[in-house]
């Protein structure tokens, strides 16, 4: 979500001026239907869990493209990922009704023309394996608008965690660039 909300408000005349980089990770313009479809599929319905690693156990298998994690970092990942419930149980830390936002026709041709308007400098993160982000799409970012770099992350999909060295060093370097 936060990628974009950062294409609206550097494309935004009454904002743009307060971004002066932005980093977007593995999302575009427009987002094929087949990825939207796989995201509600998984995130529209409430899920419960009995304990921690139960719950692990589902995490695993819907974020395994988002790339490695250590078990420490899938730890952090699962107590911030679910809440308990008055009955005991675990469900996860988010409405699925979040998902609405996806409910409307995407408008291609308005997305692209803003994006195209963004005047900051962009970073563009992508998962290689990633299907919200297919590569033709990350091209034609890269070729639409004045100022985009392209990370590409092997052995990822939607959407990379940032989490190792590389990537963090590649994201301080763009951004104190």
């Amino acid at each position: 979500m936060g990628g974009a909300l950062g294409m609206m408000m550097a494309s935004n005349p009454k904002t743009r001026r307060l971004i002066d980089r932005l980093v977007i990770n593995d999302i575009g313009p427009e987002v094929p239907e087949d990825a939207i479809q796989r995201i509600r599929d998984y995130a529209s319905e409430s899920q419960y869990f009995s304990s921690l690693s139960e719950a692990r156990s589902y995490f695993e298998q819907i974020y395994a493209p988002f790339g490695y994690l250590s078990d420490e970092e899938w730890d952090l990942l699962i107590t911030h990922s679910v809440r308990r419930l008055d009955n005991g149980m675990l469900t996860q830390h988010y409405d699925p009704q979040i998902l609405k936002q996806f409910g409307g026709a995407q408008n291609p041709t308005l997305a692209w023309t803003m994006f195209s308007s963004i005047t900051c400098r962009m970073l563009l993160i992508r998962g290689m394996d990633s299907d919200i982000l297919p590569a033709s799409i990350a091209d034609r970012m890269v070729n639409s608008a004045l100022r985009v770099e392209r990370l590409d992350i092997p052995d990822t999909g939607h959407a990379p965690f940032l989490n190792t060295p590389e990537q963090v060093s590649e994201i301080r370097s763009f951004l104190d660039d």
